[in-house]
């Protein structure tokens, strides 16, 4: 009941908040520019004019720390430290580096992300080596004023601190980051477009793969420039469950209407989920996606997300699209499709047909 009532708050302080004003303030490793950049070392630069419209909050106030784990050690946690490579030797730079974000008001500790990070490690079929869960939980926290729309600017600095990261690890751990998949939740996703635009624009190469779990949309949707889009990674797929054209947080509506990725799934129309029952618990519909990604790897063997290339969610539920050509959840990439695609699921656990 706690965090529905975070949520709550935070998200409606979205409707009726204004930006504060911008304050220059002095951080050590930090160059400032009145009101104009905010520059850290190795992270780039940032202004007021992102998501969120303020500076967002500097590297050492948000405390981003990066917990990794290996199938040896699933729960067991190693601190990764950008500026210290003697921290990479449990990384494998010979499989698939995966990399989660949680989102607002959240933390590596979130049992999704912690169940995700496990099933990657044990049901992946070998491909994923390492997992590393990033905890930004101070930059994330509704204790920030104003709270979600700080969490939305300190996205910015999360997603260039993940891309620094990679690059260390290319540069002195021999990690290719093609091998590098970020599944981001809600803020989490579009920190993952940040990192994704960073390397690019700055390390000069691409991630190889990004998936969005219910992108958040106040502060980004409909503001080009801010939000994850399929230029971000060689592969972006995006699984969208709380989207509702009426834009309006307070009934649950935090996700990303509009398709962004190479690949986007609607399950029960995008907004609509079954297990989602109780009117007050306004988050479920946004959690949904991190559900239905977790069952898609730890269910893979009895139960798959096909998705089904429809005109749209009428013409899918009357049956009259019975082709699927898509998988959604990690195994979306194994199936080269495109485009915009519909699946119903079920109340509970698998939760698909």
């Amino acid at each position: 009941m706690a965090r529905i009532i975070v949520f709550f708050l935070a998200f409606s302080f979205v409707v009726t908040a204004t930006p504060i004003n911008k304050a220059v303030s002095t951080v050590s490793n930090e160059t400032f520019f009145a009101d104009a950049q905010h520059c850290y070392p190795g992270l780039g630069c940032f202004t007021s004019h992102g998501p969120g419209g303020q500076f967002p909050m500097t590297p050492h106030e948000i405390g981003t720390t990066f917990y990794a784990y290996t199938a040896a050690s699933s729960s067991v946690a190693h601190i990764l430290d950008a500026s210290k490579p003697a921290t990479f030797s449990m990384v494998n730079a010979h499989k698939r580096l995966a990399i989660l974000i949680h989102g607002f008001t959240s933390s590596h500790e979130d049992s999704h992300l912690q169940s995700i990070k496990t099933n990657m490690l044990h049901h992946s079929n070998g491909e994923v080596g390492t997992v590393i869960v990033v905890d930004w939980r101070h930059g994330a926290s509704a204790l920030a004023l104003p709270p979600y729309l700080r969490a939305a600017s300190n996205t910015q600095v999360v997603g260039h601190q993940v891309a620094h990261l990679v690059e260390e690890l290319r540069k002195h751990h021999g990690v290719n980051p093609h091998n590098v998949y970020i599944v981001g939740h809600s803020l989490g996703a579009q920190s993952a477009g940040f990192a994704g635009r960073y390397a690019l624009s700055t390390f000069h190469w691409k991630l190889g793969r990004i998936t969005a779990l219910d992108a958040a949309a106040p502060s980004f949707e409909n503001h080009p420039g801010t939000f994850l889009t399929k230029n971000d990674a060689v592969f972006v797929d995006a699984i969208h469950t709380s989207a509702s054209k009426d834009h309006n947080p307070l009934n649950g509506v935090f996700g990303f209407v509009h398709a962004f990725a190479h690949l986007d799934f609607y399950p029960n129309d995008g907004h609509n989920q079954p297990k989602c029952h109780n009117p007050l618990e306004i988050a479920c519909h946004h959690e949904a996606a991190l559900l239905y990604y977790d069952a898609s790897l730890s269910a893979h063997n009895s139960c798959k997300f096909y998705g089904f290339s429809c005109h749209d969610w009428a013409t899918f539920h009357a049956h009259h699209c019975t082709k699927h050509d898509a998988e959604m959840g990690y195994f979306a990439d194994k199936i080269h499709a495109s485009g915009v695609r519909f699946l119903a699921t079920t109340e509970k656990y698998p939760f698909c047909h």
